[in-house]
């Protein structure tokens, strides 16, 4: 009798975490956490802050009020807020950085349960299924996405397999009695979305669309009703998260991604020795050497030797049965160097998909084939079919290898010639000693790991040898060649220096009467960031809203006139290059994390949070209120209001008390000798509503990209609450869709469970 699927997946799922435990251990209960810029400008601070607003408020905040002037938090995809676990964590207070190492360690075990669950229905016995497992979840790419902190990126890849197993088994068993496949499919692909990896569901579904037209034909008109069901059951369960997206993009703008800058994140050919010599290129951790064209190649595409050697005994013997993940894995990996190949160029003119700047995660998808192959390989091993192609194939490596060390000065010098290396040391980013070092490191770790890889293949080929012991020579040599080779492409520091990465945002804390902070990036990713508590200086998170984006490079052009700068409140300017301006004032100059110097400016005369024009006046449309501030007579007395609401009038004196700040809402007093127009200083964006004295009253857009409210004579409470429509509705359909599914789930839970219905045998027959 087969072993069922399901204890299969606890089995595959228990080794994955016992592996990547002994890595993420320091952070998982010591005094380290997970570093990578990610983490410390978007991850570890939007969690505190997201937690702070819980405890404070006790609801989830719907409006990040410091990054880009203000933006919607779920509909911007920049926060995976909404997904279970980050979720808990949000109502636990849960400390922010042991959040995320449990989370990836969870993710990893996941990840090597769904593999071996998928491998084990696609007929797989527990041996191949477990083996394939963690081939998927330790290598390549995968277990590395921590390293770039990409934790959407790793949550969703950790789904893939569940997703590809459900909606395989749903298409091959017929709708009819396949229902908790569709479920499940359902289930994680709504996962899938609360993830925020858009990326990674679109080139899943691709890399799905290619497998199954190589299936047969037969099954196509079955195909398309499962995906239908699939997409409808996983887009209701995304609704709290997809309808807020769609409306946020109507209003946001984001710079069109080139084919030359979406290939600076596509795999380079030279990057190929990387699937064979880890950390050849170098690592962008703290004090590690990198030469590339983008600073993003701490990660790793090492799939392991031994996973390669069975994988290719898996194509030689088992080709013909598994010929659409060979197809599939094909597709993705040539994809995976983006508009290199003619394939990758032709994917680049698509709608959406050529707007992606990741492609080498294609890779991603690839290491799925991969665990697929390495499977069938070890089907192929235990029948002893062709013994010796995986010895074979590692002596090859190996020569080359020892070769390699034996020559590697000729090899260094070489491979330093390369664009990757030769145009940074050439521009003094790497010193050539350091990029020296950083090779031979590489090829001496390959001239031990693949003779003793060979070693292990070569006695697990043996005759004589059992089966028990060479699962568990290979099994256990394999996990440590990943887990080792991973270990540089993580980096574990103190707790404590979290802050690293953000020595402009401590400067800023220490300063008095801070209002917002204002940065300016350079091209390509021109945008102004305006925040405090969250300090976004280093890295590029999320897309800007449209006005606010116009907005800023407006301010560019007119050499930031005061008016401008005074209605966003900007107390502290962080700009790359001093600026010589009447109204600013050059403070200070620091280092960053990269070596870049950046210069604080301040300005003098900052308006408060809630400021009140003494007239207003009318513009057809945003271009033309923004032509109207860009006049040298406007001032910030004179409001420039359009659309609903909008009109010419004059206004009297009035003051404020303090704005009361809460995640959802903002409260002050207003105190007015005749009608006053209350601007309030946050980038206008539909779903907010506005009241006096708990009556609601309109919002008026002004100044491009603020909202004011009318306030009549006399002493008045005036709130400005988020309550945006599209969420409102997203969650009501979540809700609906998750109660429908665990009532249709536990209807069912006496029928065929995931892991039940026909699979396919390695050789391809139904069971």
């Amino acid at each position: 009798m087969r072993p069922s699927p399901a204890g299969t997946a606890l089995y595959g799922g228990a080794l994955v975490l016992l592996a990547t435990g002994t890595v993420l251990g320091g952070a998982l209960a010591g005094s380290h956490a997970l570093f990578g810029s990610d983490y410390m400008t978007l991850n570890y601070p939007i969690l505190a802050w997201a937690q702070r607003a819980w405890r404070e408020a006790g609801e989830l905040p719907l409006w990040l009020p410091h990054l880009f002037g203000g933006m919607p938090l779920l509909g911007s995809m920049n926060s995976g807020l909404l997904y279970p676990t980050e979720l808990a964590a949000c109502l636990t207070n849960l400390p922010p950085h042991r959040f995320y190492a449990w989370n990836a360690w969870l993710h990893e075990g996941i990840a090597g349960a769904g593999a071996a669950w998928m491998l084990a229905r696609e007929g797989f016995a527990r041996g191949p299924a477990l083996w394939g497992g963690v081939c998927y979840a330790l290598g390549g790419l995968v277990f590395t996405q921590l390293g770039v902190a990409d934790t959407f990126t790793h949550r969703a890849v950790a789904w893939l397999p569940w997703l590809v197993g459900g909606i395989r088994g749903a298409i091959r068993n017929g709708i009819g009695s396949s229902r908790r496949d569709l479920l499940l499919a359902g289930g994680v692909l709504g996962l899938l979305w609360l993830t925020c990896a858009i990326q990674m569901i679109v080139f899943g579904a691709c890399f799905l669309l290619v497998l199954q037209a190589c299936e047969r034909p037969a099954h196509a008109g079955r195909s398309a009703a499962v995906y239908a069901i699939v997409g409808a059951i996983g887009c209701l369960l995304g609704a709290a998260l997809l309808l807020p997206a769609f409306d946020y993009y109507r209003f946001s703008d984001r710079p069109e991604a080139t084919e030359a800058f979406a290939n600076l994140w596509a795999c380079r050919p030279s990057r190929l020795l990387g699937f064979f010599v880890p950390g050849l290129w170098g690592r962008t951790a703290v004090g590690a050497v990198y030469y590339g064209p983008h600073e993003s190649d701490n990660t790793t595409a090492y799939a392991g030797l031994l996973p390669l050697a069975w994988a290719a005994w898996g194509i030689v013997t088992g080709w013909r049965r598994r010929l659409p993940w060979l197809v599939a894995g094909t597709c993705a990996f040539v994809l995976a160097f983006g508009s290199q190949t003619p394939l990758g160029h032709l994917m680049q003119q698509a709608p959406v998909i050529g707007s992606f700047r990741g492609w080498t995660r294609w890779l991603l998808a690839a290491n799925l084939a991969l665990a697929v192959f390495a499977a069938e390989g070890w089907v192929a091993f235990l029948d002893r079919r062709r013994t010796w192609i995986a010895p074979v194939l590692l002596g090859g490596i190996a020569l080359a290898a020892v070769t390699a060390w034996v020559f590697r000065p000729a090899v260094t010098d070489v491979l330093l010639r390369t664009s990757w290396a030769s145009e940074r040391i050439a521009s003094g980013d790497v010193k050539r000693a350091e990029a020296e070092a950083t090779v031979r490191r590489a090829l001496a770790r390959a001239a031990i790991v693949a003779p003793a890889s060979l070693a292990v293949a070569s006695v697990a080929c043996w005759p004589g040898v059992s089966v028990a012991a060479t699962g568990v020579l290979v099994g256990a040599w394999t996990a440590v060649d990943l887990v080792h080779a991973a270990r540089p492409f993580l980096e574990l520091g103190p707790a404590s220096r979290r802050a690293v990465f953000d020595p402009v945002g401590e400067f800023l804390d220490a300063q008095d009467g801070l209002f917002r902070v204002a940065s300016e990036e350079p091209e390509p990713q021109k945008n102004l960031r305006i925040g405090r508590d969250v300090h976004y200086v280093w890295g590029y998170h999320g897309v800007p809203p449209r006005a606010l984006y116009r907005f800023g490079a407006a301010l560019r052009r007119t050499s930031y006139p005061r008016g401008l700068l005074a209605i966003l409140n900007v107390r502290y300017y962080v700009q790359k290059d001093p600026l010589v301006a009447g109204d600013m004032r050059l403070i200070g100059g620091m280092r960053g994390p990269d070596g870049r110097l950046v210069y604080v400016h301040e300005f003098r005369d900052p308006l408060p949070r809630l400021f009140f024009p003494a007239g207003t006046r009318v513009a057809a449309g945003e271009d033309a209120a923004l032509e109207a501030m860009l006049e040298p007579a406007w001032d910030w007395r004179t409001a420039v209001v359009f659309g609903r609401g909008a009109r010419e009038a004059r206004y009297a004196p009035a003051s404020a008390s303090p704005l009361i700040l809460t995640p959802n809402e903002r409260r002050a007093v207003v105190t007015a000798r005749g009608p006053a127009l209350a601007v309030l200083s946050t980038v206008w964006y539909p779903g907010w509503i506005a009241f006096v004295d708990g009556v609601r009253v309109p919002v008026v857009r002004t100044d491009v990209l603020l909202m004011g409210a009318e306030v009549p004579a006399g002493r008045h409470e005036l709130l400005f609450r988020r309550d945006p429509r599209p969420f409102r509705i997203g969650l009501w359909l979540t809700c609906l869709a998750a109660a429908g599914l665990a009532v249709l789930g536990f209807s069912g839970s006496r029928g065929s469970g995931p892991g039940g219905g026909s699979t396919m045998t390695g050789d391809g027959r139904d069971s």
